[in-house]
């Protein structure tokens, strides 16, 4: 399922931090792991097309 992570009041764009995360699902073991993220990155577009 798609999520949106939002950051805490105060945070600037540039500021970064830690993402740790479990996936789990009924006929599959838990499974574990971390990210790294930043506030403010760029919009990625396909070829051809432009930021509104």
């Amino acid at each position: 399922m798609p999520f949106a992570l939002l950051g805490v009041d105060g945070v600037e764009p540039g500021d970064s931090g830690t993402v740790t995360y479990t996936a789990s699902a009924d006929n599959a073991a838990p499974v574990t792991g971390s990210t790294r993220t930043a506030v403010g990155g760029p919009t990625l577009l396909p070829p051809g097309k432009e930021a509104r």
